[in-house]
C-alpha cells in the first residue's frame, strides 16, 4: 500500500529516488503480475498526474475505486460515533457548532 502515491514523482527537481522507485515498481508490477498486489492512493488530481508521469504505469493497474468526500452529515456521524468510542456524549449545541464548522470548511 503506497498512501499518497503521488508523493513519488511530485518534485522534478528532487533527486533521481522518485523516478527509480517508479521504474522498480513498474518492473516488478510486470514481473510478479499473478503474485503482487500493490494498491496506491490519493487525491484523484494529483493521482492523474502520478500515472501520466510514466506511460506504462497506467496500465500495469487493472482496478480503480474511486471514493466520494464524506458529506457534512457523514462527518457529524463520524464525530458522534468517536464520542461514544471514547464515552462521551455530545450536546446537541456542540453537534450544532461541529455542524458549522464543518459547512464553513467543505
Amino acid at each position: 500500500m503506497i498512501d499518497e502515491a503521488y508523493s513519488i514523482t511530485a518534485n522534478d527537481y528532487s533527486d533521481s529516488y522518485g523516478k527509480e522507485s517508479l521504474t522498480e515498481l513498474t518492473k516488478a508490477l510486470e514481473d510478479y503480475r499473478d503474485d503482487l498486489v500493490v494498491i496506491v492512493a490519493g487525491y484523484l488530481n494529483l493521482m492523474e498526474q502520478f500515472f501520466q508521469s510514466n506511460l506504462g504505469l497506467k496500465s500495469t493497474f487493472n482496478t480503480f475505486i474511486y471514493f466520494n468526500d464524506y458529506s457534512v452529515d457523514e462527518f457529524v456521524q463520524i464525530f458522534n460515533y468517536t464520542c461514544y468510542q471514547n464515552y462521551y456524549i455530545a450536546e446537541e449545541q456542540a453537534i450544532g457548532k461541529v455542524r458549522d464548522l464543518l459547512q464553513k470548511k467543505l
